[in-house]
């Protein structure tokens, strides 16, 4: 008999926790709010903001360009694969200037004549940031140089390339957010 009165104890307890138990509905509370990405320097964070001069002194800040594809590149002058890259950079700027790209080149750490005597040679002229300080790039985790993050319109890190890029991978993250 104790079996029995032990045995339907534990079922009545089992009844009651399951009766107790959340419908899956209710389990998953309310549905939460969407929020922006955090601030970061990974691929699906928001893009940290930058402000730096350009070389004709006027500021830029990358908040203002929302609603535009970004590519934001850190390099120097000494910095052999920057001067392979950029090139490439150049004619993909040119052919999607026109449909809203925008390259940012962040130029770290060196001085405005160096880097406009560089440029001139190059022929860019897509802008050119002074970070001559280095603080936009310590924000950015830079830790050698090239190293690229590209922003979608809405200020999302869609792609990070540490080393050089080309034409295809800045084709590619264009194709990713709509540019053709």
């Amino acid at each position: 008999m104790r079996v029995y009165v032990v045995k339907g104890m534990m079922i009545l307890l089992l009844v009651a926790l399951v009766g107790c138990a959340a419908t899956p509905d209710q389990a998953a509370g309310p549905t939460p709010v969407p929020t922006a990405p955090p601030v970061g320097v990974k691929v699906g964070n928001t893009a940290p903001d930058l402000r730096l001069a350009n070389l004709e002194g006027k500021e830029v800040r990358l908040g203002d360009l929302r609603g535009q594809p970004v590519l934001v590149n850190f390099w120097a002058v000494w910095c052999g694969f920057c001067r392979v890259e950029l090139p490439e950079m150049q004619a993909v700027y040119e052919a999607y200037n026109d449909k809203g790209f925008v390259i940012l080149a962040v130029d770290v750490q060196e001085e405005k004549p160096l880097v406009q005597d560089f440029v001139n040679e190059l022929g860019l002229t897509f802008p050119v940031l002074l970070d001559t300080k280095g603080e936009v790039t310590r924000s950015y985790r830079v830790r050698g140089l090239p190293t690229s993050y590209f922003v979608d319109p809405n200020g999302v890190i869609v792609g990070v390339q540490v080393g050089p890029i080309d034409e295809a991978w800045m084709k590619e993250h264009l194709a990713q957010v709509g540019v053709k």
